[in-house]
């Protein structure tokens, strides 16, 4: 059966989740919530901090419920998790909600919590002119392997480095991008000192 959402969109009821093309999952709103409770346990699994019992593992939940509440055209994104366990590292849970918030519906990183793909193209373009211009022989290298933006800067953007590389680096990559904004993610993304 299908219904009509506020979009005029039509979606069946039996759809819960999907991948777009960049391999993100998709998740109805339905859904988000039991998604956030497996997502927690996989947040920073080295460190441990975000296992049950743990009184971070609560305030986590608590601001990737709130996220999908106040922001329902969203709903959860996987990698969510991430962004809002890398803020309750360094402060508590409400100014880590805000921060969410912030980073989320920056115009830099929206899209790729939307999954606006013509925007996404954009940024993708805009990577690889970059990575091309600074590291001309390592792109074509990237190129001639089938090895594309498309695998693996989406994740980087939508997790702000905070899945991929050692907390510690990523913690000055997060520095960075608080104080200068996008242009620091781009950098790290291309290899660039910062």
């Amino acid at each position: 059966m299908e219904e009509i959402n506020k979009n005029n969109k039509f979606e069946t009821e039996t759809e819960t989740t999907n991948l777009n093309r960049y391999n993100i999952r998709i998740i109805n709103k339905e859904n988000s919530i039991k998604t956030i409770e497996l997502d927690i346990e996989r947040t920073f699994p080295d460190l441990g901090l975000f296992k049950d019992g743990n009184p971070m593992t609560d305030d986590l939940r608590e601001i990737l419920q709130a996220f999908v509440t106040s922001r329902p055209d969203i709903g959860y994104v996987q990698g969510l998790s991430y962004i809002a366990g890398m803020l309750l590292f360094y402060m508590d849970k409400f100014q880590a909600f805000v921060a969410l918030m912030n980073i989320v519906l920056n115009l830099n990183t929206l899209p790729f919590y939307r999954f606006d793909e013509s925007q996404i193209r954009k940024r993708i373009i805009l990577f690889k002119q970059l990575f091309f211009h600074n590291l001309p022989d390592l792109c074509d290298h990237f190129e001639s392997e089938s090895i594309l933006p498309e695998c693996y800067f989406v994740e980087w953007m939508m997790t702000l480095f905070a899945k991929n590389i050692n907390i510690d680096i990523a913690a000055r990559i997060w520095d960075l991008y608080m104080l200068e904004g996008i242009k620091s993610i781009y950098q790290a993304a291309i290899g660039k000192p910062l």
